[in-house]
This record gives structure tokens, C-alpha cells and sequence, in this order.
């Protein structure tokens, strides 16, 4: 009866007999009273717009400084209502105001929201963040240690004249690409860390089991008794609410950043999740910011707070980990959550205060008072419960048998009846044919004779016919202990010879299925050794694949492929095994060389090992033009990948650059890749033609389809769905995103496995297969690269 988890994709069941349907009836109120209640989500309106039926208005206005906001009323006058600040209209009645704020309140005995993080942080990497971004690389802090995260790459932001970043609209693509990336749907909620935030995601797991959150309440965190509540130092969003941003939030950007063009990005954050419907809680004890000043406590010192899950700001590497050490210290020295229950005990962790923090902790005590005093009650009761099931079930057996011998009585009564009357019949028959009766009773009395001593003789047979059976079985179990040791002194004269990795061509198949004994055959061992015991077998193949073993009666030197899923073998008398040898020497002669995976570092890890980087060359406008990255030696423990040359105050010795190599055509007697093609095309299946002259993508697949030309002539092919493109200039067109998903419809098809070549072809590029299949004849690409 324990929930794990409240989504419409599930669906559980109980099951059991007739007997058991209200004990499992009383489970199923056990489990919809753990179920929490999510109030839906209110629409209101923004200014502007009608707001007759939704009866309350987004928008706020605030003093320059975002320290006192007031909320807009909708007013209806002459038949139309609109939102407007309170008091804007001399005429009109107010028929609605702001939005209602919800807290969500701790939840009690329901499924309560997890505690898995998915953490990120938007780092510029020209600016002094790029040196703390290194630094918790480097130390694997702050969001390393959340379930999971990522890092993306902002830009220089102007400020407001009193030092607030004025960033909302760069936040807001960054959070799109959250939405592409998909991550956060993994996690119970979603974390935004500052760079120059010391965090510890390990103390905020402990707050969020505090807080209780309802499972699938869709809430953000305020952090913060100062302004608006929540400081973009440490932004904490459920899943719930991440999700329904994605699917409202382009509402605000319209609205929120023509009246705030010089808000930052935690004011915006804050007040569109307000606007489109997102509950909150409030815990005042998850972060220090010195930002607010003594106004929220948040003066800049020591880091001494155990049960702060942040500090911000440290802009300097140096202080951000004297921060995180002292943080440390007063951790280890604050008491610890008792981790052997099924959740967090909030009487060992030190609690958000509230107004009735010490009525909530006496009513606890007194819970487990009571607790305490009714678990004998309750472990009584539960075997009483068990022993009246085991009772009740052998009751149902009993029950189950005599209605068994009821049923075998009434049939064998049936059948009494019907020889009754029949006995009957011949009785009259025999009265009205007396003389031919007693004939009858002789010959009757004969046959029984005769066939008693059938059945006699009968039994006879079938004891001689088990006998021979157990005869029969002891010779076939001496068959196969003969063929057994048949095959194994066969073994004794032969030998095999290993090619692991080798698929050789086969000649001549053999079924070798043996007599009486069991042949096993699936592993490359086991597979050989059967081989190396039949004396016609030259040579065995084994396929991991389909854990397959094949023989032949001729071995082959001619290898197919030279692959770990596959492994040959020769196999032949003592006096062959020089002559076996020489075969395999030929055929690892002609195994290609293909060399290892290179990995190489982005700009901003550390390129010290792997001394190439991964970044493509940075264009200009033409594509004529490139600036190619370098690994540089920062010092002995850093190296980076740079454009142009390295920072004036590192070693600068050159490591690498890019890692890109060309294979050269395989040498003659080198097994080279076939030709087998799997081709596909992407089609905007609904796209009108970008000029009037132009046929569309559509008509273009269709031609295709229709003449059996193009990607039809391949040895396999695929149409996909392509997605929207952006724009761009009369040469290109941004379509990166939309490609990544068709190449991952490609690996989803799976086609692509069976063949040596993938190609992609446009419905506008004339494409002859065949002819492409001679270029790569002529490439001699060593096979496998």
C-alpha cells in the first residue's frame, strides 16, 4: 500500500481470489488516502486584455528598487472589463483583483514530493564567474553534487545603476534550452545555482523533506524575507511548476518585460511563475545573501550556519572556498537527519520556524507517545488478522472438496439410473425370447472367457512393452555414454586452432546433430570443442548474436568481417596444426587497422590528458575564414582550449589542437568496408514551398517514390519527419536541432545496423546510388573504421 509515485502514465493493480475482495478493497483506501490534493490551476489576465471571466489580473507595479510591488484590480465598465492598476480608472466597479497567492502547506500522511536534484548554473566564462565555474569543475562542488546537472554558457549583461544585473531576457532562452534537454523531467525539482553561490545540495535535500511538498504540487521556494521573496542566487522549482513554465510562460515575456525592461532574471522568474499559476512555500532559512544587506540578515560573514543550503555572494576563488570550509565545519558540528527511516525525522532537523513551530513539536511528542503505546495493540492485531485469513482459507478448501465429492456422487447416481434401466430392457428381452436368451448367455459366458484371456494375454504385452521401454531407455542412455566417449577420444586426435573476433566465410555446412548424446554449442568454447570431435568438421563459427554455432566441412581463409561478437575456428588432426596456423597468420594479416576513439576537451575543461579540443573552428560570415582552437598549458595542473593565442598570464606552451584525423585507403590484402547502403531523407511533409516557383519538399518525396529513384535504389531506405527550421540567409538555413532529432529517428529505426554505410540525401539533390557505391569501392576504407 506504499505510493511511490501519483502520475497519469501509471496504473498498478491488486489481484487476488473472490474471498479476498474486501481486504483488498480496504488496501485501495489505504493507498487514495496517501493521494495528495493538487488544486487546479487559476487563469487570470493580463493588462489589457479581457479579464470579464477570469475575474483577477497578473500584472504588479513596483518602485524602482522592487522592494514594494502593487497589484493591478480588473474593472468593468459598459460591458468590457480590463485589468489596470488599483484605482487607474476614475469610473468603473471592481470586479476582481490580484491573482490569490497559495501556499502550499506540509503535507500530511500523503506521498510527498522526492528530493531528487537536477541542478544548473549559467556561467559567462569571459568574465571572473569562468574562474569559479573552474573551480567547482576542479573540486566537483555545488551542482556537481546534485543527481544530476549541466552548465550553459551566458554573456556580458548590462546593470541597473543599483548594481542588479539586468538579465531576464537572456534567462529566459536559457531556460528554453533546459526544455530541449529534456533532464529536469528526471528529477523531483529543478535548481538554478549562481556561480558565486556556495551551495551544498546535500543540506537543501534536507530542507525540501522539511518543507513536506504535497508530490506533484507545482511550487517554487521562497528563499528570502526581503523584496519579492526569491533571489536568483538559488532558484528551487518543482517539477510540476518547471513544467507547466514551459507550457505557459511565453505569456510573460511580452507583458513582463515591457514594463520591467530593467528587471533581473529572479524578479521575472518570481512573478511569471505567479502569473501563469505556480503555488510556492516559504523557507527563509535556505540561503545568506549579502546582497540584501541587513535588511534580510544577509550581511556578508563567516559561513557558521550548518542548516544554510547557500551563501552567496563570493566572487574571488580564494573566498568562495574559505566560504565553503567554514560551511563544512559548522555541517559537521550541527546535528544529523536520522537516515534509518523511510523519510526525514523534522524532530532532528533543525526546522523552519513558524508560528506554531512549538504546538506542531508537542503534538508530535504526543503522536509518538501514542504510537508507542498502541503498537503491542496493533502487532496482536495484525496476527489475529493473519491467523483468521489462514482459517478462513482451509475453511474455503473444505468447502471446496465437499462440493468436489457432491458433484462425483450425483454423477455416479446418474450413471446407476441409466445401467438400472438398461438392465431392465434386457430383462424384457430375455423374458420375450427366452430360448434365444440362454443361446445368448452362452455365447456371452464364451466371450467373457475369451476375453478375460485377452486382457490376460493383453497385460502380458504391456508388461513386456514397459519392460522393452526401460530396455530401450538404458540402451540410449549407453548409446549416448558411448557416443560421448566416441566423440571425446575423436577429441583426443584433433586440435583447433582460434581466430576470436573473426567471422569467416563459410563453405560447405554441416549438420552435426548427434545421435543419443545432447549437443551444446552456446559459447565459442563449447562451439569449437564440438567441432574439434567430429572428424568431418573443418571449421566452426560462433555468433554471439544469436548465440549461434555453424560448421563446415572446408576451411576457409577468406575472412567476412573482424568483429568481438564473432569468433572462428579451424579445426583438423595433430599433424595439420602447422598448416592451420599459416591460415590464421593470413587471415589476421588482411585485419584492418582502426585506430581508437580520440576524445578531446571543450573550451573550458581541462585539455591537460587529452591535449586536442572538441570545439569546431569559429567562421566568418562567408564560411571562408576560420579561427581554429588550441590546448594551452595553463600551468602544470590546467590546460585550456583557446581561440587565438593563450591568456597573457599562462605558460601558453602549445599541447594540441583540433582532433580531427584522415584514414588513409587500406593497404592491399586489407578486408575493406562493403558497400551496402541505408539511405534516408527528411521531408517537411506540410511545408508549402519557400518560393512560388518551387515544388515543395512533399511533391519532391513523392517524385521519388513514384520513379523508384534516388534513396529507393539503396540497399535500404527511410523517409522521416523533419521539424520546424529557423531562418536564414539564400545559402543556409538553422536547422541543427531538427537534424539531431532526425538522426536520432535513424538510431531509434535501427536500420542502419544491417549495412556499412549511412547517407543522408535532400529530395532536391539528385542522387545515384550506385555510382556512390564505386567512389567507396575506390576509397578502400579499412572495414570497421
Amino acid at each position: 500500500t506504499q505510493v511511490s509515485e501519483w502520475h497519469d502514465e501509471y496504473n498498478s493493480s491488486f489481484c487476488g481470489d473472490e474471498k479476498q475482495k474486501t481486504h483488498l478493497m480496504k488496501m485501495l483506501k489505504e493507498v487514495y488516502a496517501q493521494k495528495p490534493n493538487i488544486p487546479p490551476v487559476v487563469e487570470c489576465s493580463w493588462a489589457g486584455d479581457d479579464c470579464a471571466k477570469t475575474k483577477c489580473c497578473n500584472d504588479v507595479a513596483c518602485t524602482w528598487d522592487f522592494k514594494t510591488c502593487k497589484t493591478y484590480s480588473c474593472y468593468q465598465n459598459e460591458g468590457s472589463a480590463q485589468c489596470m492598476e488599483t484605482a487607474g480608472w476614475n469610473k468603473g466597479t471592481v470586479i476582481g483583483g490580484a491573482r490569490a497567492v497559495r501556499e502550499v502547506a506540509a503535507s500530511k500522511g500523503v506521498t510527498r514530493q522526492g528530493t531528487s536534484l537536477f541542478c544548473f548554473m549559467v556561467v559567462n566564462w569571459k568574465s571572473a564567474e569562468g574562474a569559479l565555474a573552474d573551480n567547482i569543475k576542479e573540486k566537483k562542488l555545488g551542482i556537481y553534487q546534485c543527481d544530476a546537472h549541466t552548465i550553459l554558457s551566458g554573456w556580458e549583461t548590462p546593470k541597473t545603476t543599483w548594481a542588479t544585473y539586468i538579465n531576464a531576457d537572456a534567462f529566459v532562452k536559457q531556460w528554453q534550452q533546459l526544455k530541449n534537454n529534456e533532464l529536469y523531467l528526471q528529477h523531483d525539482w529543478t535548481v538554478k545555482a549562481d556561480a558565486d553561490t556556495v551551495f551544498f545540495p546535500s543540506i537543501l535535500k534536507m530542507h525540501l523533506a522539511a518543507l513536506k511538498t504535497p508530490q506533484g504540487s507545482r511550487v517554487y521556494i521562497k528563499n528570502t524575507d526581503d523584496k519579492f521573496q526569491f533571489k536568483g542566487a538559488l532558484e528551487v522549482i518543482s517539477r510540476g511548476a518547471v513544467q507547466l513554465y514551459f507550457e505557459k510562460g511565453g505569456a510573460c515575456a511580452g507583458p513582463l518585460l515591457k514594463a520591467f525592461p530593467k528587471a533581473g532574471e529572479d524578479f521575472y522568474m518570481k512573478s511569471c511563475l505567479d502569473a501563469i499559476g505556480v503555488d510556492s512555500q516559504e523557507d527563509f532559512k535556505l540561503l545568506r545573501d549579502a546582497s540584501c544587506g541587513d535588511d534580510c540578515g544577509g550581511s556578508k560573514g563567516p559561513c557558521s550556519d550548518g542548516w544554510l543550503a547557500a551563501y552567496h555572494f563570493y566572487r574571488d576563488v580564494d573566498a568562495w572556498n574559505t566560504c565553503h570550509a567554514e560551511a563544512l565545519k559548522a555541517q559537521a558540528a550541527a546535528p544529523k537527519p536520522d537516515s534509518s527511516g523511510s523519510g526525514v525525522e523534522e524532530a532532528k532537523i533543525p526546522m523552519v520556524e513558524s508560528k506554531g513551530a512549538a504546538k506542531a513539536r508537542g503534538l508530535l511528542k504526543e503522536a509518538e507517545r501514542l504510537k508507542a503505546k498502541a503498537g503491542p495493540d496493533a502487532a496482536a492485531a495484525k496476527d489475529m488478522n493473519e491467523s483468521a485469513w489462514k482459517k478462513i482459507d482451509a475453511a474455503h478448501a473444505k468447502v471446496h472438496t465437499a462440493q468436489q465429492q457432491i458433484s462425483e456422487a450425483k454423477d455416479s447416481m446418474s450413471d446407476a439410473r441409466d445401467l438400472e434401466h438398461k438392465a431392465a430392457q434386457k430383462i424384457s428381452d430375455a423374458n420375450a425370447l427366452s430360448d434365444a436368451s440362454k443361446h445368448t448367455l452362452n455365447v456371452a459366458r464364451a466371450t467373457k472367457k475369451e476375453g478375460a484371456q485377452e486382457s490376460e494375454a493383453a497385460k502380458a504385452s504391456l508388461a513386456k512393452a514397459e519392460a522393452a521401454g526401460k530396455k530401450a531407455d538404458g540402451e540410449k542412455e549407453n548409446a549416448a555414454v558411448a557416443e560421448d566417449k566416441a566423440l571425446s577420444e575423436m577429441g583426443d586426435l584433433r586440435v583447433c586452432v582460434e581466430l576470436p573476433g573473426v567471422r569467416l566465410i563459410g563453405n560447405k555446412p554441416l549438420n552435426l546433430t548427434p545421435i543419443a548424446t545432447t549437443m551444446e554449442t552456446d559459447s565459442p568454447e563449447l562451439c569449437s570443442s564440438f567441432c574439434r570431435k567430429n572428424e568431418e568438421c573443418r571449421q566452426s563459427v560462433y555468433s554471439a548474436g544469436n548465440k549461434g554455432c555453424y560448421f563446415f566441412a572446408e576451411a576457409s581463409d577468406q575472412p567476412v568481417a573482424f568483429n568481438d561478437k564473432f569468433n572462428s575456428s579451424y579445426c583438423g588432426g595433430w599433424d595439420e596444426n602447422d598448416a592451420m596456423v599459416a591460415m590464421l597468420q593470413k587471415v589476421f594479416k588482411m585485419k584492418p587497422y582502426v585506430p581508437p576513439v580520440r576524445y578531446c576537451s571543450w573550451a573550458g575543461d581541462n585539455c591537460m590528458e587529452t591535449k586536442c579540443c572538441a570545439n569546431v573552428p569559429v567562421p566568418n560570415w562567408k564560411f571562408t575564414k576560420f579561427e581554429w582552437y588550441t590546448c594551452y598549458k595553463r600551468d602544470e595542473n590546467f590546460a585550456g582550449c583557446h581561440l587565438g593565442p593563450a591568456p597573457g598570464n599562462w605558460d601558453g606552451t602549445k599541447l594540441g589542437g583540433m582532433g580531427t584525423r584522415e584514414v588513409p585507403k587500406a593497404p592491399e590484402g586489407v578486408l575493406v568496408q562493403g558497400t551496402s547502403l541505408f539511405c534516408f531523407a527528411v521531408v517537411m511533409w506540410n511545408n508549402p514551398p519557400k518560393e512560388a516557383f518551387w515544388s515543395s519538399e512533399a511533391e519532391l518525396a513523392n517524385n521519388i517514390k513514384t520513379t523508384g529513384r534516388s534513396i529507393y535504389q539503396c540497399d535500404d531506405h527511410a523517409f522521416f519527419e523533419g521539424s520546424g527550421l529557423g531562418g536564414g540567409d539564400s545559402s543556409s538555413i538553422n536547422n541543427i536541432d531538427s537534424f539531431i532529432g532526425a538522426w536520432n529517428k535513424v538510431r531509434d529505426d535501427g536500420r542502419y545496423l544491417k549495412h556499412d554505410w549511412t547517407v543522408k540525401v535532400d529530395c532536391d539533390a539528385v542522387f545515384f546510388p550506385d555510382r556512390l557505391k564505386r567512389h567507396l569501392w575506390d576509397l578502400r576504407t579499412p572495414q570497421g573504421s
